[in-house]
């Protein structure tokens, strides 16, 4: 059932995140205060203005909401789209086991991987708008806030070029919505098609699991021919695969590696070797190692090194910056609790809960491996600097901090809301 733009749904959309993100959200009276001034705007028209700014990250723009009178509006927009098309998107963490499941069986399997090019940037708010007024399931109300939405971004594209605000503006929840709306059609033709046997995707990431043989360029132009456009996918290697997987080797000793292939984080290496699977009957099932996937590899790498630098760089390394590098070092090595929008809850994070599906220990010990060289290596400037710094027992203590033992030891750690704002800023680009 939609909501209407009324005080108390406007008070309602305001989640626990909200408040402990805007100081202006901090007690009853202020909320009470930018509700009210929500529905003046909202009269006026004037909602939206200049209320989305963008910060940078990894040199692509993220945009977030600056005016704390537009939050509640977006909010309870964004919430009508959800209702009226049911968009309850599926996690990481639900898609991953089954996609697991899949991949152990023993017979002939096609994977089929593919990932959309800037997919929130592509899309055309115009194409979005008509779609959305030509399901006609939302109400003339909710369609002219979102109208009002899209007029202030499209401002914002004229205005400054060099602002990016095309398509859907990447970190608004309501990009994430109408996304998700736009592939609807999409995932509905790819679940009936006879030959597929599962099929996920997580926003731009999508894996299909399909009959054996199939001709792979047959069968990847069939589904470019169903994205939304102007959408495309990748065509480089590590974005996409294609691969057949031939009936798995009952004989036990066979360690032939069949193929590999990255998603959702991960690299799966495929074997053609089986082995007992105790959580399934103790069935013999083919083989798969699990790994962390090089991109997040060298992401973490990179943070961990950025991590350091941002320490050298500072003007007085052994007083607060230091103690930031000491809370980076343990947010890249341990775990923690997140807040969950809307829910007043937490949800676990860190090395081993957003890498709990892994089989190997091989990335965690190169993560080490990393770490110890930019504290000891000869050869490196990081090294050299930080023994200068810090002398070479402070740098031996940095090297108690282990991915590995972050992640065996389910090791945790507290962070504040403001230490996890301190943690971010030496990542930033």
């Amino acid at each position: 059932m939609e909501l209407s733009f009324e005080k108390r749904n406007l008070r309602r959309s305001i989640s626990y995140k909200n408040i402990s993100n805007y100081a202006e959200l901090d007690s009853e009276s202020k909320r009470e205060e930018i509700i009210q001034n929500s529905l003046e705007q909202l009269k006026s028209r004037e909602i939206f203005i200049n209320s989305i700014g963008i910060e940078y990250s990894n040199k692509k723009p993220i945009h977030l909401v600056k005016d704390v009178v537009s939050l509640p509006v977006i909010n309870l927009l964004n919430e009508n789209l959800q209702r009226a098309y049911s968009i309850k998107p599926k996690s990481r963490e639900s898609i991953l086991p089954v996609v697991i499941n899949y991949l152990k069986e023993t017979a002939p399997y096609s994977i089929f991987r593919f990932d959309i090019i800037s997919f929130y940037e592509s899309f055309e708010r115009p194409s979005v708008l008509k779609k959305i007024k030509d399901d006609g399931l939302l109400s003339n109300e909710t369609i002219k806030v979102l109208e009002l939405l899209f007029l202030e971004f499209q401002k914002k594209q004229k205005g400054d070029p060099k602002i990016e605000f095309k398509g859907l503006p990447r970190g608004l929840n309501i990009s994430a919505t109408l996304s998700e709306i736009m592939f609807q059609d999409f995932d509905k033709k790819i679940l009936e098609n006879k030959d597929v046997f599962y099929y996920a995707r997580y926003v731009d990431d999508i894996i299909i699991i399909a009959k054996s043989g199939k001709k792979a360029k047959e069968f990847q132009n069939e589904i470019k021919n169903l994205i939304p456009k102007p959408l495309k996918f990748h065509n480089t290697s590590n974005k996409q695969a294609a691969l057949n997987i031939p009936k798995s080797s009952e004989d036990s000793n066979n360690k032939n590696i069949v193929l590999k292939f990255s998603f959702l984080g991960y690299e799966f290496t495929i074997s053609d070797t089986t082995e007992i699977d105790k959580n399934c009957f103790s069935l013999p099932r083919r083989k798969i190692d699990i790994d962390i996937s090089e991109n997040k590899i060298d992401k973490i790498k990179e943070r961990t090194r950025l991590t350091l630098i941002h320490f050298l760089k500072s003007h007085f390394p052994m007083g607060s910056e230091y103690q930031k590098m000491i809370l980076r070092l343990k947010f890249l090595t341990s775990n923690y609790d997140l807040p969950i929008p809307n829910k007043g809850k937490t949800i676990k994070s860190g090395i081993r809960y957003n890498y709990r599906f892994i089989t190997s220990d091989k990335s965690l010990k190169e993560l080490d491996r990393y770490l110890s060289m930019l504290l000891f290596s000869k050869n490196s400037k990081t090294s050299r600097k930080l023994r200068n710094v810090l002398g070479i027992d402070n740098v031996r203590d940095l090297a108690h901090f282990s991915f590995s033992s972050g992640y065996n030891l389910k090791k945790h750690c507290k962070f504040t809301t403001e230490e996890l704002d301190k943690i971010k800023e030496a990542w930033r680009k």
